[in-house]
């Protein structure tokens, strides 16, 4: 194989030649052999083609148009000065089909940018393509949902999602697609904001249930209670209209005498220990949905640092020996706690809501 990503994208055009969807299918049927950076230069080029269509289209006058545009209601003055509107089919023709094609090649082009967005995704995946493929009726009401996506930021969260359906079939279910296909920019951006601060991959932690020097003990968060309660009514989020959720689980035994929790996001951590089997965290936290988990993992997750280091200061005010550090895989179920820095409790119980 020539590059890492090969026999996933393979499989990708694979997928839309069947399909019959695609601008550029003609080009497609060449495209074996070719490296990675033809395949992107080549797409981007005919992209910016049909945009120059699309705009030429919009503009009556242009040039570029081979044809010439005249109105399909034009006036005719009578003798008596009234004025009189005449129809006039053979414009009306001209004008809805030059409006028509416009409109075609605008749904093929977000089709086409978020194709560009799953082979973004896929060009250094090196796993082998699922011997399931996407289903045909999945992948229809794909491209009609990312028709309708002009924005790049929803475009490439639709070619994500192409992406994921293509590693692992049944994936993003219909729910999920018509999800999406209502989202706007915004929570779009609010969703990103939010898996910044998921740790564990399904936990929102927002503090402690009890009090502390009468403030209330919460973790410093980017996401503030209106868009959490934002993100419950949408269905991504389950507890935030009641007390939520109670960590009740003991430490991890790890050595004699030495016990942990480990509070992860995405590569980044928080260890907390502690020389008691029975040290609870006491954090609260929301639950991802399963709708929400399933969105998250069109989200490319980077971890919020001052979220993390809130929680660790809280627990170290708690007595646990804080540290924050790098979280890195062993396995499929391992992780190592790596290049980590101590964390000092706040003075004096200071609260940690964010300023």
């Amino acid at each position: 194989m020539d590059w890492p990503g090969e026999k996933l994208l393979i499989r990708l055009w694979e997928t839309i030649e069947k399909s019959g969807t695609g601008l550029f299918r003609p080009w497609q049927s060449a495209r074996v052999g070719k490296a990675e950076a033809e395949v992107t230069r080549d797409r981007m080029l005919l992209i910016a083609a049909a945009e120059r269509e699309i705009e030429a289209r919009r503009n009556v006058h242009s040039p570029e148009l081979s044809i010439s545009v005249a109105p399909s209601l034009t006036v005719q003055n009578s003798l008596q000065e009234r004025v009189d509107p005449v129809w006039s089919p053979e414009a009306f023709s001209i004008e809805f089909t030059s409006a028509q094609k416009a409109e075609y090649l605008r749904k093929e082009v977000n089709i086409e940018r978020a194709i560009y967005h799953a082979e973004s995704s896929l060009q250094q995946d090196a796993s082998d393509p699922p011997d399931q493929t996407p289903d045909m009726d999945w992948f229809f009401r794909w491209r009609d949902y990312a028709a309708g996506m002009s924005s790049d930021a929803l475009q490439q969260l639709w070619g994500n999602v192409l992406a994921g359906e293509l590693k692992a079939p049944g994936s993003f279910n219909y729910r999920t697609l018509d999800f999406l296909r209502s989202l706007t920019q915004e929570e779009a951006k609010l969703i990103e904001r939010l898996a910044s601060n998921i740790v564990e991959d399904s936990k929102f932690i927002h503090g402690k249930s009890m009090t502390f020097m009468g403030k209330e003990r919460s973790v410093a968060s980017r996401v503030d209670m209106a868009e959490l309660r934002l993100l419950e009514e949408i269905g991504l989020l389950n507890g935030v209209s009641t007390l939520g959720f109670f960590d009740r689980n003991k430490p991890f035994k790890v050595a004699e005498g030495r016990y942990i929790h480990l509070i992860a996001c995405g590569g980044r951590g928080v260890l907390a220990t502690t020389e008691d089997p029975d040290k609870e965290t006491g954090l609260t936290f929301y639950l991802l949905t399963k709708l929400g988990k399933s969105v998250l993992k069109l989200v490319q997750v980077v971890p919020d640092e001052a979220h993390l280091l809130s929680i660790a200061q809280l627990l170290a005010s708690d007595g646990f020996k804080m540290e924050l550090g790098d979280v890195l895989k062993k396995g499929d179920k391992g992780r190592e706690f790596i290049n980590s820095t101590p964390i000092e409790p706040l003075p004096d119980g200071e609260s940690t809501v964010i300023a």
